[in-house]
């Protein structure tokens, strides 16, 4: 009976839920053609609540027995099509929900050209109709242009999928930043051979903005003409880097048997020299470097010794390939060499220019050759080579005799000094050598004049400085003694510039004073005075052109007076010729010896050609009191206020500028470079002197002490061995730097010394500052010195037969 009763309440209940479905369903219709008027009327509703119709409706529409699934299906498309929004497409059919009639509607557009949707291929591509899927693979596979951008900007380029793979068989090669990523991963990557084929049929290399592009035209370059170009042959040599299985490899090797080129097969035998597979194709394909002494290193390195003896019988090529090659490449010969065991590696190192080789052999080098030779007893070479090499190689090297000696008794005596000195103390003085700093003034009478130092002048060929007073005369002082040489005098004012140009010969100029308004510019020399030139002001400036004794001078008036060599006539010309405003007040003029260049400091900075007859101006800002050359296309210049800075001549451009010392200094007292040496001397008119780099302007050494305030000039020897401070109250401190040149020459071999350089070690030995083991080291070093130059001694002292540049004849 109950079971009667229950059976029209189940079908009311059913009858009920389908009207609910259908009234479900209506509202959704609805709901998305309020959606589409919304619209069309161009006040879409938000893009979330836009999506919810879309799903709801993509539910009915995928649910076959639902009586309104035909009617939501066509809302679906109506409102899908209204915007076209490839996103609500690809969330349908993460839930599957995606009705067929959507799939066609988007894969229609994709056919279409619509590169919008072209994030739903990966979609289509998976389909399980595969009508759907082969009409998706087909749009894939032949998509170009902006479609096909879409498409891969959609699949990326660095990991697996079926749309990427579809992609690769696309003959249209991909956008350059994803080719790029493609070469990358070929080049790098686990799937090189997936790529291979795609690649080399599309024949396009990465952009010039990738770092493998070189290899990539190495790869699909048929031109030889692109393929000898330095990066792209050089790239081919590296090809031959990869591992075995990378498909470059056999294509690098093609290409490179194919050009046939020099130069290349030059540089792939460099590279074999290091590299293994180099190695392996180039022995395979018998190739060789075109010089003949790298040709007779190349076979025995890379272990040809057959080649090597047919090429090169006597060791004559490979002694001079090996004196050519990096320290890397010698100690692989050396290696060689040895296991061959059938060479003469003496011969071989030190060749016919035996000083020349000493000089650049390592410590294994000079090692290897004392074994061999204390080995053979060759007693008078391993002498030779010991009084050829630096003096802590040399001692290292004295345990490997026995008991032999010398029989001259001036080489027995040196080589007892040698046997005396310990290794380990004599790297111990060279040390302290090399620290060595600024000595102590060591004139014990004091270099002193009347009145006031107005400036100071080191004669080029002699110990002796020049002196410009305000007592109106010049003066030359011996610097050994600290005595007067000559008294020039008969000056209408005050001196203030002076230049000794050698042969004893000095130029001074005249300032104005008291009202005069002309000086003169007079050579003084053994023979009297001579006025060189009149001008209508003062002589502002004065600087050595030449070894010669050619010179240059300023005048406040603006003439640039170039003198003959010695103090001969003077060329007046006029400075505006050159480029200077003569408004502004010529301050200095330097000269670069070297290369013959001329600075003016005025306003600017002028450098003039004066056989040219031209100038070029570079501004140096706010700087500008005192200017130096730093090299031959640098000037260094500096302030009042101690700031210095760099100055290329070739662009124009100024360095930062950097305060010399902790404080500033208190005016400008002289700025110099010291010759053959990297460093700069400023001189403040108070306190110590400033020692800088010429790169950098840090400070390098420690400050230098002179004797008190009121510092007025400075001056540096041409050849570095001296500097020299002027004072207000006439007293000059001179300071003697020879032991500090010393100390950057002590570590290399004797057998680079001069006669001259005896006078250096003697300097220093007279240093009271110089300890035990600097004394012994330079004891050694001078009884080195004699036993070169021994028949150049002469009884009583050294003969010097011969200058160089530290030679000043002391």
């Amino acid at each position: 009976m109950l079971d009667r009763l229950w059976d029209p309440l189940d079908f009311v209940v059913e009858a009920l839920g389908g009207l609910v479905k259908r009234c479900e369903d209506a509202a959704a219709v609805w709901s998305g053609r309020a959606h589409r008027r919304r619209i069309a009327r161009g006040r879409p509703a938000p893009v979330r609540k836009r999506n919810r119709a879309l799903y709801r409706l993509a539910a009915i529409a995928s649910d076959r027995w639902r009586p309104g699934r035909e009617a939501a299906e066509r809302e679906l498309l109506a409102l899908w099509g209204a915007t076209r929004d490839p996103e609500p497409v690809l969330e349908l059919a993460k839930g599957r929900s995606l009705p067929r009639p959507l799939r066609v509607a988007v894969l229609e557009l994709l056919e279409a050209g619509d590169e919008s949707q072209a994030e739903c291929a990966r979609t289509l591509l998976a389909d399980d109709d595969a009508e759907i899927a082969r009409r998706a693979r087909a749009v894939c596979a032949t998509a170009a242009g902006p479609m096909l951008d879409a498409l891969w900007e959609s699949a990326g380029a660095r990991w697996e999928s079926p749309l990427r793979d579809v992609l690769l068989k696309n003959p249209n090669p991909p956008p350059p930043g994803t080719l790029d990523a493609l070469w990358d991963d070929w080049l790098h990557g686990p799937d090189a051979d997936g790529l291979t084929e795609p690649l080399l049929r599309w024949g396009r290399p990465a952009t010039i903005a990738a770092s493998c592009e070189p290899l990539t035209v190495a790869a699909v370059a048929t031109d030889p003409d692109v393929l000898r170009r330095p990066p792209y042959r050089d790239a081919l040599v590296d090809a031959l880097s990869l591992p075995s299985t990378h498909s470059l490899r056999p294509i690098a090797m093609r290409k490179i048997r194919e050009l046939g080129d020099p130069g290349l097969v030059d540089r792939l035998c460099e590279r074999a020299l290091t590299d293994g597979g180099s190695r392996r194709f180039c022995r395979k394909h018998r190739l060789a470097p075109r010089d003949e002494p790298r040709r007779a290193l190349f076979f025995l390195i890379t272990g040809q010794p057959e080649q090597y003896r047919a090429l090169d019988p006597d060791g004559g090529l490979l002694s001079l390939a090996y004196a050519a090659a990096s320290r890397d490449e010698r100690a692989r010969v050396r290696e060689a060499m040895l296991a061959a065991g059938e060479f003469d590696l003496v011969r071989v190192i030190l060749g016919d220019d035996r000083r020349v080789r000493v000089r650049d052999m390592s410590a294994d080098e000079t090692g290897y050759l004392a074994e061999q030779l204390a080995h053979r007893r060759a007693w008078d070479e391993l002498w030779s080579l010991v009084l050829d090499l630096p003096l802590a190689a040399g001692s290292r090297l004295i345990g490997y005799f026995d008991d032999w000696a010398p029989r001259d008794g001036d080489a027995r005596r040196l080589f007892e000094l040698y046997r005396a000195a310990r290794p380990e103390a004599v790297a111990r003085g060279l040390r302290r050598l090399a620290e060595t700093g600024w000595a102590e003034r060591a004139w014990w009478p004091a270099l002193r004049v009347p009145g006031r130092v107005n400036d100071l002048s080191f004669a080029p060929d002699g110990p002796f400085l020049a002196v410009g007073g305000a007592d109106r005369t010049v003066r030359v002082l011996d610097v050994r003694t600290g005595g007067t040489v000559r008294v020039h005098g008969g000056f209408g004012s005050a001196v203030k510039r002076v230049l000794h140009v050698g042969d004893g010969t000095v130029v001074a100029g005249e300032r104005t004073n008291r009202g005069q308004s002309r000086c003169r510019l007079v050579r003084c020399a053994a023979d009297g005075e001579a006025t060189l030139h009149v001008a209508p002001g003062s002589i502002t400036s004065l600087a050595l052109t030449g070894a010669d004794g050619s010179h240059a001078a300023t005048t406040a008036a603006g003439e640039l007076l170039l003198g003959a060599p010695h103090g001969g006539p003077v060329e007046a010309r006029r400075l505006d010729r050159f480029g200077v405003d003569v408004r502004h007040r010529p301050r200095q003029v330097v000269a670069h010896p070297a290369t013959g260049r001329i600075a003016v400091l005025a306003r600017d900075v002028h450098v003039i050609d004066p056989a040219a007859g031209t100038g070029s101006a570079v501004r140096p800002g706010d700087l500008g009191v005192r200017i130096a050359f730093a090299g031959a296309d640098t000037v260094v210049h500096a302030d009042q206020r101690g700031r210095v800075a760099r100055l290329s001549l070739r662009d124009g451009r100024r360095g930062p500028a950097r305060r010399v010392g902790t404080t500033a200094l208190d005016g400008l007292a002289g700025l110099r470079a010291l010759p053959h040496d990297d460093r700069l001397v400023v001189a403040g008119r108070r306190g110590p002197l400033h020692v800088v780099g010429a790169e950098r302007l840090e400070p390098v050494d420690a400050e230098i002490l002179h004797s008190r305030a009121g510092a007025t000039c400075l001056a540096a020897a041409p050849g570095g061995e001296f500097l020299a401070v002027g004072h207000a109250d006439g007293e000059i401190d001179l300071f003697d730097l020879r032991p500090r040149m010393l100390s950057r020459l002590v570590g290399r071999s004797p057998a680079e010394f001069g006669p001259g350089h005896l006078g250096l070690v003697d300097a220093a030995l007279a240093v009271p500052a110089t300890d035990g083991p600097a004394r012994q080291v330079l004891g050694l070093l001078r009884e080195c010195l004699h036993h070169r130059f021994r028949f150049d001694v002469a009884t009583g002292g050294d003969v010097r037969t011969m200058a160089d540049e530290h030679d000043i004849g002391l």
